[in-house]
């Protein structure tokens, strides 16, 4: 077995995302609501790897269809917020709509 610090290790971020929602089918909706997600939405934000950012939305995306329409709205900020940082990174203009 590979040790792997997923705190600060961007490939093994990158793995730990891609295992999550097969994990989450098997998780409590409470544990998903208060744990999972929450994690997975500061690892999205906080993050300055744009694999990990892209591989955090596509676990929220597969996620979603477990949640209430609250948590469904946060992950669309999320989402958004994340787009609007990609779109600044790479130099493109930014809709007006999205800000």
């Amino acid at each position: 077995m590979v040790k792997c610090d997923v705190a600060g290790d961007p490939r093994c971020q990158d793995e730990m995302l891609k295992q999550l929602p097969s994990v989450a089918e098997q998780t409590e909706y409470s544990t998903l609501k208060s744990e999972l997600l929450p994690r997975v939405h500061s690892l999205c934000l906080k993050t300055t790897s744009a694999s990990v950012r892209v591989n955090s939305l596509t676990c929220m995306g597969r996620i979603a269809a477990r949640l209430d329409e609250d948590e469904a709205g946060k992950m669309l900020q999320t989402a958004s917020k994340v787009r609007i940082r990609l779109l600044l990174c790479l130099r493109l203009p930014v809709p007006k709509h999205t800000t």
